[in-house]
């Protein structure tokens, strides 16, 4: 991967990544998976985008992301694998109210699943396209309360628009054993 300071104030990033499959959040590679025999490894688009902070201070700070970029939420694990990439835009902003306090509000739009904009192109009939995407947004605070110690706290909101589960029909067995 490569990151550009294209300009003040601008950057541009570029990852890319060997893996054993497309999966959005493991770009590990399994020895002799994808065929064996020193086959060929796919490679992927890891991460490709444009940053824009017009302030980049430790109190006050903004940020513009387009493209394909880091997780740029506070989360854990449970949330937001360390791995995964996001594709969309994002800003966030970050202002330093008193010495080693900094709230922190974070939005985006993601999209999830794109169809083609005349979608049915290899029909005559036309119908309307459901695209799917998350819109989030994330407030919270860091806290220097003493030298090396600090206290982060970080609530969000998730939406996923034109997103819904369905219930899988009942488990019917084959067989009694």
């Amino acid at each position: 991967g490569m990151t550009v300071d294209m300009a003040e104030n601008f950057e541009m990033g570029f990852r890319v990544a060997t893996g054993s499959d497309n999966s959005p959040v493991s770009t590990n590679q399994t020895l002799g998976r994808s065929g064996g025999q020193f086959s060929k490894y796919a490679i992927w688009l890891d991460r490709a985008y444009l940053k824009w902070s017009p302030w980049n201070e430790p109190s006050k700070n903004f940020t513009f992301l387009a493209g394909r970029f880091q997780n740029p939420f506070f989360s854990t694990n449970l949330i937001w694998d360390d791995d995964i990439n996001f594709d969309g835009i994002a800003a966030s902003i970050k202002y330093e109210i008193f010495p080693g306090f900094r709230p922190f509000l974070v939005g985006g739009a993601f999209p999830v699943y794109n169809t083609d904009l005349n979608f049915a192109s290899n029909q005559p009939t036309k119908f309307k396209s459901y695209d799917k995407y998350l819109l989030a947004v994330q407030g919270g605070f860091e806290w220097e309360f003493a030298d090396n110690w600090n206290f982060k706290f970080g609530a969000a909101y998730y939406h996923f628009h034109n997103i819904a589960g369905e219930l899988s029909s009942p488990f019917t067995p084959l067989s009694e054993n």
